[in-house]
């Protein structure tokens, strides 16, 4: 079989699809060009995300407003009406995606199926006003201006210059009809509910209704490309909205290849091959299994899949109302993609999660201007291939069946689709569709696995997507040449999908580090001099040329020309002697003999072009503008949508990069000093991934040593000045005796209070001291009524993981554990201290000899001292100063030599540790295996946490003591992985009811849902301990209306709130728990040891 697969490779025509010019042109390829995105990209969750009835009015005032601008030659009052009415444009699309999806999750919610109907009403009348734009901006008289490189591009409006144009009443009125029709399918739609596993009645019922509005679809696309032209409907798709660059003709052959090749093959398959897919799933394994798949593959892969989950971007559940189909939906006003799914409960709702997070990763990189629909669904299905080798689980033959079945049943539905814009009067209707589908279903061999001539219409794309289910066979295609790539190299076939996700990015990496190698009369000499020298040692400069002594010459002095800068920026990748050795045609008559090997070298391989099609420009000087620019997006940043090119030093100053001495009038006088210090200073700006231009270029982050050089040629004092203590503060702080260390307090009692309702980051702008830190917490009576008390344990391969509520979700819910508070004083203080961590530590009691808990505090680093301090002596309403822990030390030992001070023969440390990482929450601690506790953590966070105690000779000999070497290899886990309420303010009440609202039991007989898996009758569960809860489902529905009895009260108080939930209180021994609900009666056993 598989030599069959690697024959039909060479005969598939769509190796394009691999490239990023194939494909469909998304406006977002030129809204990114003249419009900034929301500011600093903020996450926003998906349930805070508003929905509001797009004023449609209001839009058609926007389009006016910018037409009429358009009439003058004010670019600045043009592109200010353009970009109010991308972001009206963007809005609607936002607007008309949030309707769509809740439509989806409940198609009986008629409220949300009035929104869906209006936004497709009107969305035909929302792209005519784009049209309209573009058509006014062809005629202005700033036209020219308008085709400008930093704004619409050369040649963009030609296609606009009609002032006649398709998008006419008539058109628009065509559209909207299609869309009506269109909202039709998807109330027929919702019938399938009634039907569940039905499927021959649903058929026999509805499927007459839905081929005949099929048919009425038909002849309305077939009106459509009539009264623009074309012959036919699918020729006219392809130019309009598909951009596809092969013919109508080669589609064919490679389906009739599919036919020849791969149909018996088809016929052939045993059906056990997909018994993998079809076993049981229940949504968190299915989660899981793309977290885990995320995680392995890292990069922009885990970027999008961290986004995901931390925004619960997806809604992949079952749900009897839901719309039966997947998709992935761009939220274009919040940068945000979302994953829509109604899930099977089986193993292939794991593909099809990694199938839609392929288009999430696609739109998350491309901020939703992905390329074209092949290009689109070429990530999509190169996800799947690439899960099956990250995600931990052996799906690969039930994949390949799929992918088989994939190359002949989408070869067969777009022959069909093809076939059926053919038909014409009696023949374009229900019975006509069904007898050209059931000779293309034998065409192409489904009588092996068994069809009904009705099954077309519950293919969705026929109805909402027309001619797109091409894109399947052409991208599986691609996709599995992109598996076999990594299967010949572990790495290889990831790294060619992320090049394309993020190919822009890493050529501009390389640009910026070229410019940063040819180093400018604004910087000081001095500073200059040290920039470049800094940049020297670390191989990144190699200067002009070596003076009397040996030393290089860094030529500070003069303006960096482009010919310089590509000498440099092939040096820098290596490539001098490929440049050199090799033999390039370049189209420019410009470049000077020395300079032609490195500019050949780069014009080939993609890293540089000319200002014209026949000159290079390479003694052109380079701008400040310019420059800056080249640094943001080394950094991440895209010009046009996180800031404007022209400007670009906007955004360098709010990095730190620069401060204010760029402008305008200095855009011009950019020398190679000046470059020295900006490339020096961006070494340690953060970039739009939270990495710094250090780590990206070496992996690790930047040594204590150079950062100091970074700040103090970048003129910084990196903290306020502290020593004064504001007027009115909160006196009970004198009681604490901190040390002058940890700075005054800068604000009174007073202010304080002013500050109860920030936000987690406004809080961290305001407060930038331990005791202003401390006012805030007594203040506003941290922990005093928390929605979540204790540590978050939860289960993650195998094991049983200790973490705690985030910074945000502590903030949310007040939570006064020690974890809890530490995450949230570790972020607000983020940066005002030298280094910022936690102090971690372990215990056993030596009378029982097992393990009894842990602890977490912080501590800071001002210059060669370390402080600690423990809030938990702050929190819940009370002030106990002789808790506060708050050491002054010479080095991390003298803080372990503290905390072994500590103990007792009831609290004795077996393990302590310091975590430095200053950008996240505390890490994850491997806390108990097989009902035996340990302590452990992840291997990879070896670089940033120091192990100061370890007892391992206690650890190895207690029973209940399972040793793991403390940086474990073999285990490991991410943020991904935690449960989404640490991370929110849910209470321990919420964690259990979303956690018992996804439950889906395995036995439709009566169960106990415990600690996320199923208890059948007769069976114990525990260990129960005071506070633990559990759920009770019958006929795998959650019950609410059952009895219960406990045959020894006076060992275990079980109570039952409104929604069903037992909870076990002044639990002492073992007993016996009945249920009885609608199935009868079952007896559990209530486990206390």
């Amino acid at each position: 079989m598989k030599m069959k697969f690697l024959r039909l490779i060479a005969l598939v025509l769509t190796a394009a699809v691999l490239l990023s010019g194939c494909g469909m042109v998304d406006f977002g390829e030129y809204f990114g060009a003249v419009r900034s995105l929301v500011d600093g990209n903020a996450i926003v969750p998906y349930e805070s995300m508003t929905y509001e009835r797009p004023d449609m009015t209001r839009f058609r005032q926007t389009l006016d407003t910018a037409c009429e601008a358009a009439k003058g030659d004010d670019v600045s009052a043009i592109l200010d009406g353009v970009y109010d009415f991308y972001d009206a444009y963007d809005w609607f699309s936002t607007y008309y995606a949030l309707a769509d999806i809740h439509y989806c999750a409940d198609l009986t919610d008629t409220y949300w199926e009035d929104e869906y109907n209006y936004c497709t009403q009107n969305a035909a009348t929302v792209d005519a006003g784009l049209q309209e734009l573009y058509r006014a901006l062809a005629q202005s008289p700033a036209r020219e201006e308008l085709e400008q490189e930093e704004y619409f591009g050369e040649g963009f409006f030609d296609s606009y210059e009609d002032e006649e144009s398709v998008w006419d009443e008539t058109f628009t009125a065509m559209l909207e009809e299609e869309a009506r029709l269109q909202t039709r399918y998807y109330e027929l739609s919702a019938q399938a509910a009634d039907y569940q596993d039905d499927t021959q009645g649903y058929y026999d019922d509805c499927a007459d209704g839905m081929a005949s509005l099929l048919a009425e679809l038909i002849a309305v696309r077939q009106e459509i490309a009539e009264y623009c032209g074309y012959s036919d409907y699918p020729q006219f798709a392809e130019d309009f909205y598909f951009y596809r660059d092969y013919t109508a003709a080669e589609e064919e052959q490679l389906l009739e290849d599919i036919r020849r090749e791969l149909v018996p093959l088809y016929r052939e398959l045993d059906a056990g091959a997909w018994e993998a897919t079809g076993e049981y799933a229940s949504e968190r394994e299915t989660l899981n299994y793309l977290a885990t798949a995320a995680e392995g593959m890292g990069g922009t892969v885990k970027e999008a899949h961290d986004l995901m989950k931390t925004a619960k971007l997806y809604d992949t559940g079952y749900g009897e109302n839901k719309y039966n189909s997947s998709f992935e939906q761009y939220l274009t006003s919040y940068q945000e993609p979302f994953i829509f799914m109604n899930a099977t409960l089986t193993a292939y709702d794991k593909l099809v999660l990694a199938h839609e997070f392929g288009h999430f990763c696609n739109d998350y990189a491309s901020y939703g201007s992905a390329a074209g629909v092949d290009v689109s669904e070429f990530f999509s299905t190169g996800m799947e291939y690439l899960s099956l080798c990250y995600g931990g689980e052996d799906l690969t033959r039930a994949k390949m069946a799929d992918s088989l079945g994939n190359y002949v049943e989408q070869g067969a539905y777009a022959s069909f689709e093809r076939q059926m814009y053919s038909l014409t009067g009696d023949a374009l209707s229900a019975e006509g569709l069904y007898a050209l589908y059931e000779q293309v279903a034998l065409d192409f061999g489904f009588d092996s696995v068994g069809y009904d001539r009705r099954e077309f219409v519950d293919v969705t794309h026929f109805y909402t997507n027309p001619m797109y289910v091409f894109s399947y066979v052409v991208s599986n295609d691609a996709a599995m040449q992109l598996y076999q790539l990594e299967q010949e190299q572990r790495g290889a076939g990831l790294e060619l999908y992320e090049q394309n996700l993020t190919t822009e990015e890493s050529y501009f990496l390389a640009f910026l580090m070229l410019f940063a190698l040819c180093m400018p009369a604004l910087a000081a000499e001095s500073e200059a001099q040290e920039a470049a020298e800094t940049l020297y040692e670390l191989g990144l400069f190699k200067g002009t040329g070596t003076d009397a002594a040996g030393k290089p010459v860094f030529d500070l002095g003069r303006a960096p020309t482009r010919a310089e800068a590509v000498t440099m920026l092939v040096r820098l990748l290596g490539k001098e002697e490929d440049a050199r050795s090799g033999s390039w045609e370049i189209p420019f008559t410009d470049v000077a003999n020395w300079a032609k090997p490195y500019v050949g070298y780069a014009y080939a391989n993609g890293l540089t072009t000319g200002v014209s099609e026949t000159r290079f420009g390479g003694s052109q000087t380079v701008t400040a503008a310019q420059f800056l620019t080249f640094t943001l997006r080394a950094l991440g940043y895209e010009s046009g949508k996180d800031f404007s090119w022209d400007t670009a030093w906007t955004l360098t100053d709010t990095l730190g990069i620069t401060n204010g001495q760029y402008h305008a009038k200095t855009n011009g006088s950019f020398l190679r000093a000046d470059a020295a210090m900006v490339s020096c200073l961006a070494l340690g700006a953060n970039g739009k991934t939270g990495k710094t231009l250090y780590e990206m270029i070496f992996g690790v982050k930047m040594p204590q040593t150079l950062a100091e050089t970074v700040d103090k040629l970048a003129g910084r004092t990196p903290k306020r000045d502290t020593s004064r203590a504001a007027a009115g503060y909160g006196k009970y702080l004198d009681t604490l005796r901190l040390p002058d260390l940890l700075g005054k307090p800068q604000y009174s009692q007073a202010e304080i209070r002013r500050m109860l309702d920030y936000s987690l980051d406004e809080l961290r702008d305001a407060i930038c001291t331990v005791p202003d830190m401390i006012q805030y917490i007594v203040e506003s009576g941290y922990g005093v009524d928390p929605k979540w008390e204790n540590d978050i344990h939860f289960e993650h391969g195998g094991y049983t993981w200790s973490v705690n509520k985030s910074a945000q979700g502590a903030l949310l819910s007040s939570c006064p554990s020690c974890g809890a508070i530490s995450n949230l004083t570790r972020y607000i203080l983020q940066d005002d201290y030298d280094e910022e961590g936690y102090v971690i530590w372990d215990t056993y009691d030596q009378t029982t000899n097992s393990a009894n808990g842990g602890h977490v505090f912080n501590y800071y680093r001002i210059g060669n001292k370390f402080v600690t301090f423990d809030y938990r002596s702050v929190e819940e309403g009370s002030i106990r100063a002789g808790s506060t822990r708050c050491w002054v030390v010479d080095d991390l030992s003298g803080i372990k030599d503290k905390v072994l001070r500590e103990q007792s023969p009831e609290y004795t440390m077996h393990t302590i540790f310091i975590d430095r990482d200053p950008q996240r929450d505390h890490v994850a601690i491997g806390w108990g295996h097989n009902g035996k506790s340990c302590t452990f953590v992840d291997a990879r966070n070896r670089d940033w946490i120091v192990l100061l105690y370890q007892d391992e000779a206690w650890q190895r000999s207690c029973p209940s003591f399972e040793y793991h070497p403390f940086f474990e290899e073999a285990e490991q886990i991410s943020e991904t992985d935690y449960p989404s309420y640490v991370f929110d303010g849910s209470s321990l009440q919420d964690a259990e009811r979303l956690q018992y609202d996804a439950f889906v039991p395995q036995s439709y007989e009566l169960v106990l849902c415990w600690d996320g898996g199923d208890v059948p009758p007769g069976w114990g569960f525990g260990v129960v301990r005071d506070g633990n809860a559990a759920a009770v489902y019958w006929n795998k529905q959650r019950l609410t209306n059952f009895t219960f009895t406990v045959q020894d009260p006076a060992n275990c108080t079980v109570t039952k709130d409104a929604n069903g939930i037992l909870t076990f209180t002044n639990v002492k021994a073992d007993t016996v728990l009945t249920i009885t609900g609608p199935g009868g009666s079952a007896e559990f056993v209530i486990v206390t040891k």
